[in-house]
């Protein structure tokens, strides 16, 4: 008759393969502190679950900024849930415990809610933030419009302040925002879902070896709309990668635009 046993034994195999497939256990490996495997990431749960315990530490500092209220200075402290505030004119330059750093520019406001477990929320209000991150790492990006999460591992987001309808290319030319537009996102490299605000519903991945950028326009169905690579730059990516406190991240992908080297997101 077989061996009913050793069936039943690879049959819960074949079914728990499945359902890791599916990413019906995302919930479990966030309580095991565990990133889920991309291709089943339970963004919907990780968007709902409150990420504590992690914190950042200013790298450096141009200007004044603060977190919660107080003012931040170089080597001061960050804690998961505090909303930060870049002045006008200034930049902040933050390092998290997982070797995430991040370029926070003039005029942002951002609440990072992040855990010990390498996943983590960003809430951009306003302004705009570069971020290089390990791979592994999972993180989302909350905009109004859309939810992104990114598997991997550059990006940049920028919520335009009201009346600002001008930004810059990499050619350092003057773009005139599209009517309508207030949101903005570029993966820079690596991977991403590209989510409904609540997170619950999927519009589409995306693989990116050098800037894939986009419009997010509300009205649309779809409401990420190809854009040109706009107020960040290759250079301030380097210069991210060589403020890591850890393993630095691979340029492999700036060099193959620049002159050589291989793609590596």
């Amino acid at each position: 008759m077989g061996d009913a046993p050793g069936m039943a034994r690879r049959h819960l195999l074949a079914q728990g393969t499945r359902l890791l497939t599916m990413g019906s256990l995302g919930a479990l490996f966030a309580s095991l502190g565990l990133p889920a495997p991309a291709a089943g990431q339970d963004w919907a749960t990780q968007s709902r679950v409150r990420h504590q315990g992690g914190h950042g530490t200013v790298k450096s500092m141009e200007g004044a900024a603060s977190a919660a209220g107080r003012a931040l200075a170089v080597g001061g402290r960050v804690n998961s849930g505090e909303e930060i505030r870049v002045a006008p004119g200034s930049l902040l330059i933050l390092s998290l415990l997982d070797n995430t750093i991040m370029r926070i520019n003039a005029g942002t406001v951002v609440t990072l809610e992040i855990g010990k477990n390498r996943m983590g929320l960003f809430r951009l209000l306003v302004g705009s933030l570069l971020t290089v991150m390990p791979k592994g790492n999972r993180y989302l990006a909350m905009l109004p419009t859309a939810v992104i999460g990114i598997k991997g591992t550059v990006f940049f987001q920028q919520i335009f302040h009201p009346g600002e309808r001008v930004a810059q290319d990499e050619t350092f030319s003057r773009v005139t925002l599209p009517e309508g537009i207030q949101e903005y996102f570029c993966l820079c490299t690596g991977l991403a879902d590209y989510m409904t605000p609540r997170a619950d519903a999927l519009l589409f991945s995306d693989r990116s070896e050098y800037h894939n950028s986009y419009y997010i326009d509300p009205r649309a169905p779809n409401p990420m709309v190809k854009a040109p690579q706009l107020n960040h730059t290759d250079d301030q990516i380097r210069d991210l990668i060589q403020r890591q406190v850890g393993e630095k991240h691979n340029t492999g992908f700036l060099d193959a635009y620049t002159g050589g080297g291989e793609v590596d997101p």
